[in-house]
């Protein structure tokens, strides 16, 4: 069965997308509520009988390349699970799409693959697409301080997964950015003498410092902790962080799930003291 997805869907959607995007748990919720209430986008289901492959398909009214209508029908993503690939499958729902395009008004439809992938390439020039052009896309920073933060929050996650914690059971993980583009980590590190437990914040800002970075070097920092809630840094962590990091410098606040919250040091710890208050 080929039908729309809708709002009780999102489950079944989301595990299919872990083979085509990289979105965490939060990102995968947003983009799915996007699409719902869209009316220029839908994403069309094939089911046997659970959800087993899907295409969205979009109205773009942007200049596509190759095409001189508009609007454009416009596949902006094809999966389908892996062991039903070859089955006539995705080229079923591309058949759906190009109806629900002609539905809008659409005379053309447009597609775009990565260079490297060469499977859906020839999977397109099969079902009748014209390879128009290819293009490599090209990025430059034009201010320090340009932050990728998924990647700083997920260093973060990943570092978690070292934290030395078997009295909590609360494992943290902090990453902090640097200038050049190094990403420095630490973990929270526990003691049965629990006066010299060490939190990750510390020991990524101490290993930084150790490294050789000052605090003129951070860009951002993230600290990770907390299963479904975001963790938020303890009081000590508070004030070292007021010592060693900008006070404009980007936190990101996260749980291990994904969630984020975006502040500053100054935000945490107002009517903080610090150096210039010794006249350093």
């Amino acid at each position: 069965m080929i039908r729309f997805l809708r709002d009780y869907d999102f489950q079944a959607w989301a595990t299919l997308v872990d083979e085509l995007w990289e979105l965490t748990k939060d990102e995968k919720v947003k983009e799915y509520k996007t699409l719902m209430s869209s009316q220029n986008d839908e994403i069309i289901g094939y089911f046997d009988p659970e959800l087993i492959g899907w295409i969205q398909v979009s109205q773009r009214s942007d200049y596509v390349a190759g095409t001189n209508s508009s609007p454009v029908g416009y596949i902006e993503g094809i999966v389908v699970t892996e062991t039903r690939r070859k089955k006539g499958i995705a080229r079923a729902l591309v058949e759906e799409a190009k109806k629900y395009a002609l539905s809008k008004g659409c005379t053309e439809m447009g597609s775009d693959v990565e260079i490297e992938n060469e499977a859906s390439i020839t999977f397109h020039k099969k079902i009748g697409f014209i390879e128009e052009e290819r293009v490599v896309c090209f990025s430059k920073k034009i201010k320090n301080g340009g932050v990728n933060m998924n990647k700083l929050v997920k260093a973060a996650i990943k570092a978690s997964e070292n934290s030395y914690s078997p009295y909590s059971n609360y494992p943290v993980g902090a990453a902090i950015e640097m200038k050049d583009g190094t990403i420095v980590t630490g973990v929270n590190v526990e003691n049965a003498s629990f006066g010299l437990t060490n939190c990750a914040e510390r020991t990524a800002l101490f290993t930084a410092r150790t490294l050789g970075y000052k605090k003129e070097d951070i860009v951002a920092m993230s600290i990770a902790g907390g299963k479904e809630e975001i963790g938020a840094p303890c009081g000590a962590c508070r004030q070292v962080i007021n010592e060693l990091v900008p006070k404009n410098a980007p936190l990101f606040m996260a749980s291990l799930n994904g969630k984020v919250k975006e502040t500053t040091i100054e935000e945490l710890l107002p009517f903080s003291f610090g150096p210039e208050d010794l006249d350093v």
